[in-house]
């Protein structure tokens, strides 16, 4: 791989894992606390980054990890710091190899079976992005929840699959209003 690409790479998924993270951090979670418990203060309901993490994997494959985790712990140090949340140092490394032990198991299932589980590369990133939660999901609870520990994977499996679908449905977007605009005015 040319260095080129390496830089480029790593740019563009840290600089979406931040922007994403600042919307989930800065808008969705100020409106989940409103509405919802004090026993979910470290579960956001709709958590976009976990879809830069799933796309990260599902298009760049083990290279994902090293570029998730500069901005994963950035994210990790802004929330411990910036909003006196409790979470542990380990959380962001659990979140990535997690995330990297549920594309490993994606893989190896689409592997297994002579025709491929599904040829539409959203419900394969959604699919993933499942898989990567429940591990996640696990790993954070562990680490970050006092409460139930069903209760901390399952808030964990909503706000990440949640999280990647409207990251997907945002990327969606972003792309059509370009490939739009670059017809119409380029």
């Amino acid at each position: 791989m040319k260095q080129q690409n390496f830089w480029t790479e790593f740019f563009l998924v840290n600089i979406t894992y931040l922007v994403m993270y600042t919307l989930t951090l800065g808008f969705i979670f100020p409106i989940q606390q409103i509405i919802a418990t004090k026993s979910l203060a470290v579960i956001g309901l709709l958590f976009l980054p976990h879809g830069v993490r799933a796309v990260a994997f599902h298009y760049l494959g083990a290279r994902a990890f090293i570029h998730l985790l500069p901005a994963s712990y950035l994210t990790w140090f802004i929330t411990v710091y910036g909003n006196n949340l409790d979470l542990h140092p380990l959380g962001p490394m659990a979140s990535v190899i997690a995330c990297y032990f549920g594309y490993l198991m994606f893989n190896a299932v689409n592997r297994l079976k002579s025709d491929k589980l599904i040829t539409n590369t959203w419900i394969n990133v959604l699919i993933m992005s499942a898989i990567m939660s429940i591990l996640n999901g696990a790993a954070l609870t562990l680490l970050n929840f006092d409460g139930d520990f069903l209760t901390g994977v399952f808030g964990y499996l909503i706000g990440d699959i949640a999280g990647a679908f409207f990251f997907m449905v945002i990327a969606l977007y972003i792309y059509r209003s370009i490939k739009f605009f670059s017809s119409n005015f380029g």
